[in-house]
């Protein structure tokens, strides 16, 4: 080819003049039409790859998903909460992230808070954790469509409309410093704090979403069958792909527990390996403080959680549990006026109305027996005492067992002990039932062949009241013992220690 015919084909490159697409009807349908969006302009990432062997796909929706999404819209159009029960695998949490995301691109004034149960499955940069899943969709956006974004841990900022989408981790304080057009709280009931949560959550936003499998009876349980908040179900059976035949082999390859949790949506059964299952047995009800009985506290001490049991005993010889409290990461002097009734001057703690109001109910309560972790009478490196002898200078004795502390020994007394339990203070004591109707056992291998290994409970969010419950039933004193009374000054009223 001449050089002339080169120049003259590089000069009508040069002037060629590009026509820019024009993008107004799909940009006009997508804000108007949140199915259409991710059919349009998302991508997602499946596990299992496809006939050609990859795992990344144009998303593609099922009616079920369509509804699903058509569902979060006009919860949020209505300003009122949703909870979504879900089988596995059933597009919740790629639905609400996608939901999420149109609203991001094409919303104002939008923020989000997001959460999973740990801060790991929040944000950890993978596509199993929330803000992965959000950066899968995100970068793969249309060119045209995609913002310019600020892109932190647990946070995602649409820097050409100011939209944002938040995480924070699930804990007591989830939510308590912001306000926001949207809250998603995903697997709800394997968070540790679930009641403070939802409590916290409130004043935050209009709009919540609570989205979990069933995991026995926690708050997420109440929730769902509280009827003041509506339901969307996600069952297995709404799948397309997920045939009977499907079902009949998913249960040969998982336990009982797990197909009434992953499978079932069941909530009575979806517990394996409980610690304490005669928990159940326990009566419920208008069990509060009886004047003239005796009084117990028990202790369960942690940083990462500390929980307290109050506990009367009839004359007849049966116990009745009467309240409870736990928090986390607080020192031990945070506890105190929970038995004293009296709020020392100068501590650096926000008590809440709720601590406030249980506070003052048992400010009319007579001193207690405690008992409690023999830990108590370890020295804390940074002060330097002991937790008891914290305690005893507010005139709070803790009784321990230290040749009975296994766990074997405290379960064996605990197992006797809740048969003379008559009954449970409800709704005083929810989060103490929660925890003792969730602790359980981890699943052993199936190829384990230990048949001598000690299997110690799951350390989680049910923990702290089990161990508090299992002090209480090793320190048992014997019906008729009778403690001589020791004075103590309470706001300037003489009150019997017993």
């Amino acid at each position: 080819m001449s050089k002339s015919v080169l120049d003259a084909v590089a000069a009508s490159i040069l002037d060629l003049t590009v026509t820019p697409v024009d993008h107004s009807a799909e940009l006009s349908l997508w804000r108007s039409d949140v199915p259409a969006f991710c059919e349009g302009a998302l991508w997602q990432y499946d596990p299992q790859p496809d006939e050609t062997g990859l795992n990344d796909r144009p998303m593609k929706l099922w009616s079920f998903q369509r509804e699903y999404l058509g569902w979060l819209e006009e919860r949020y159009q209505a300003q009122g909460d949703g909870l979504v029960e879900k089988s596995r695998d059933m597009w919740a949490t790629w639905g609400i992230l996608s939901w999420l995301l149109h609203h991001w691109l094409f919303g104002t004034g939008f923020t989000a808070l997001v959460a999973s149960h740990n801060e790991t499955k929040t944000d950890n940069g993978l596509i199993d954790s929330l803000f992965g899943r959000l950066d899968y969709m995100a970068q793969r956006l249309p060119a045209w469509l995609r913002p310019q974004t600020d892109r932190a841990f647990c946070r995602l900022v649409n820097l050409d409309n100011g939209n944002s989408i938040s995480g924070a981790a699930p804990t007591q304080q989830f939510a308590r410093q912001g306000r926001f057009s949207v809250i998603v709280m995903d697997e709800l009931a394997a968070w540790n704090w679930q009641d403070a949560a939802e409590t916290a959550t409130a004043d935050a936003s209009k709009v919540r979403f609570f989205i979990s499998t069933p995991q026995g009876a926690n708050a997420f349980k109440r929730l769902r069958f509280s009827g003041r908040i509506p339901v969307l179900t996600l069952h297995w059976r709404q799948h397309p792909l997920k045939t009977t035949e499907w079902y009949e082999a998913e249960k040969l390859r998982r336990t009982p527990e797990n197909i009434a949790s992953e499978l079932d949506i069941s909530y009575d059964k979806s517990v394996q390996g409980r610690v304490y299952p005669e928990w159940e047995m326990i009566k419920k009800g208008d069990f509060g403080f009886q004047p003239g009985w005796p009084i117990y506290t028990s202790w369960d001490f942690g940083l990462d959680g500390t929980a307290l049991i109050w506990w009367q005993r009839n004359p007849n010889g049966n116990w009745r549990v009467i309240d409870c409290y736990s928090n986390a990461n607080k020192t031990i002097d945070f506890y105190v006026p929970w038995c004293t009734g009296v709020i020392a001057s100068g501590l650096p703690y926000g008590y809440t109305e709720d601590d406030l109001r249980q506070i003052e109910e048992h400010r009319g309560w007579p001193g207690a027996t405690h008992f409690g972790d023999p830990d108590v009478a370890k020295r804390n490196l940074e002060t330097g005492r002991t937790t008891k002898q914290i305690l005893a200078q507010h005139g709070i004795h803790v009784q321990t067992r230290p040749d009975v502390n296994s766990f074997e020994a405290r379960q064996q007394a605990t197992k006797l002990f809740l048969r003379k339990i008559e009954g449970l203070n409800m709704p005083a004591c929810t989060a103490l039932d929660d925890a003792m109707m969730n602790a359980r056992f981890p699943e052993r291998s199936e190829n384990s062949q230990s048949t001598g290994e000690k299997v110690l409970p799951i350390h989680d969010w049910s923990s702290h009241f089990r161990t508090s419950c299992e002090y209480q039933a090793v320190n048992e004193p014997s019906p008729g013992i009778k403690r001589a009374p020791k004075p103590i000054e309470r706001r300037g009223s003489r009150v019997l220690r017993w």
